[in-house]
Formats: structure tokens, C-alpha cells, sequence
């Protein structure tokens, strides 16, 4: 599931980095990707930023 996040964040582009985008493409609850996001932070794999527009 992790490697999963982490192929589709590679992949996708700015619009759909959202955790509901996330969830929705990968058929996965946003409470199961928000919960991964946050391990992925933790960890450093991945750095949140503020939204584009």
C-alpha cells in the first residue's frame, strides 16, 4: 500500500497530489492515506507545502 502512495505521488502532477485525489485513484480510504502521508513526513519521504493557488 505504502509503495503505492509513493508511485503515485511520483507520477501525478500539482492538481492531484491531494489526499481525495490519492484516495480516489488508488481506491483507498482518505483516512488510510492521510495516515500514510503522515508516516511518509515523519520519515522524510515526503514534504508538505502550502497550496498552489
Amino acid at each position: 500500500m505504502h509503495f503505492q502512495v509513493l508511485e503515485y505521488l511520483s507520477l501525478c502532477n500539482k492538481y492531484s497530489d491531494t489526499p481525495a485525489a490519492i484516495a480516489n485513484y488508488l481506491g483507498m480510504t482518505r483516512g488510510t492515506v492521510s495516515q500514510t502521508l503522515i508516516i511518509f513526513e515523519k520519515r522524510a519521504y515526503i514534504k508538505k507545502s502550502g497550496s498552489a493557488g
